[in-house]
């Protein structure tokens, strides 16, 4: 398998990893803000006597966290994976290889 192969097998796994990232962080962060709009009804289910709008917020709250938590960690994990060409001469023997291919 050719140097650029391996890179770009790299760069396509990085890059699956950014979109789970983003994908979660967005669904963590809409739960969060969802989660201040249904913290209203906690007070109306506390004078009624019941604890599910509570309950209903804690869950919400703590699975928006955790999701947008592990969203920024795998950002941030696959932002130091980026492979990087260190000289010109693994440049162009990159650059040969795509020459080869086509």
């Amino acid at each position: 398998m050719s140097n650029y192969d391996r890179e770009q097998l790299v760069m396509d796994e990085v890059t699956g990893d950014l979109q789970l990232a983003s994908i979660l962080q967005t669904i963590g962060v809409m739960l969060l803000l969802f989660d201040a709009i249904v913290v209203n009804f906690v007070w109306v289910g506390f004078r009624d006597g019941s604890y599910f709008w509570l309950y209903w917020t804690i869950v919400e709250g703590s699975a928006g966290f955790v999701m947008a938590m592990v969203g920024s960690f795998l950002k941030s994990r696959s932002g130091r994976r980026i492979p990087r060409l260190d000289t010109n001469a693994e440049m162009e023997e990159v650059v040969v290889d795509r020459s080869r291919a086509a």
